[in-house]
């Protein structure tokens, strides 16, 4: 119970500067949707029609087990207006090589503004497989020129291997995006994590990503970001007797993201 309130207590913490730094994120451009803003806190659910956001990390990682050093690859395109589709994969390196659960989705943008709803969906590649299909509805809604929260519900289907049964649950990552200044961001992320929609097996991660914005003359710009990650943060209905909060399965990344047009 602490440490979910000391969730809510960061993200106030976070939400106190949005007021006094809106000034210095807002854009203040109302140039046509046709390249991705720099401001971190302003940019869309889907990009424009005709750009790419490559996305390359090293990351250093607790998964369980031994400490896993790898690459995060990550390539978003909208080939159409308000269609996005993009490929996520994990590969380590050490202490053995894996190919870290590759996933692919599409997003459709429905609704623009302040509040922007989107539907998605993905499956990811497991070994053993044959996978895990996951559908949900992007929500983000602006706060103000400098902050903006996502909320993302995603629907959960594991397939079976041979001999077992399907099985489904509920994810519902949850971000708050602040620019500091045009060029300066964060994002905090929690959410809530119940497999098989038992609520005994629930997680609540915590993530921080700390982000630097580089423009260039063109609409080109990157990201050089550093971000932190404890994928079970909380267990709420950890067993009596044992803490229910863990700063195991822990990630560090470190990497870049290009945002430019392919025309």
């Amino acid at each position: 119970m602490r440490k979910t309130i000391l969730i809510a207590t960061t993200f106030a913490a976070l939400s106190a500067p949005v007021i006094t730094t809106a000034a210095l994120a807002d854009d203040g451009d109302e140039e046509a949707y046709t390249s991705e803003t720099v401001v971190y806190s302003q940019r869309r659910l889907v990009m424009a029609q005709g750009l790419i956001r490559p996305e390359l990390s090293l990351f250093v990682a607790d998964f369980g087990d031994d400490t896993a050093v790898g690459f995060g690859v990550k390539v978003d395109w909208t080939p159409i207006d308000k269609l996005q589709v993009g490929a996520v994969a994990s590969p380590r390196l050490s202490p053995s090589t894996y190919a870290g659960d590759p996933m692919l989705y599409a997003r459709y943008q429905l609704l623009e503004g302040a509040a922007q709803v989107a539907v998605q969906a993905g499956y990811t590649f497991t070994d053993p497989g044959p996978g895990v299909i996951h559908l949900g509805v992007p929500l983000r809604f602006g706060i103000n020129p400098a902050s903006r929260i996502d909320i993302t519900p995603l629907f959960i289907i594991d397939l079976p291997s041979d001999g077992e049964d399907t099985a489904f649950g509920l994810s519902v990552p949850i971000s708050l995006g602040v620019s500091l200044t045009r060029a300066i961001y964060l994002d905090l992320t929690t959410g809530i994590d119940i497999p098989d929609f038992d609520f005994d097996l629930a997680s609540i991660p915590l993530g921080l990503e700390v982000g630097y914005s580089l423009k260039s003359e063109e609409d080109a710009f990157i990201d050089l970001f550093l971000s932190v990650s404890f994928a079970d943060f909380v267990r709420p209905s950890a067993p009596e007797g044992t803490d229910a909060a863990s700063l195991d399965f822990w990630k560090i990344a470190i990497g870049g993201r290009g945002h430019f047009g392919l025309e």
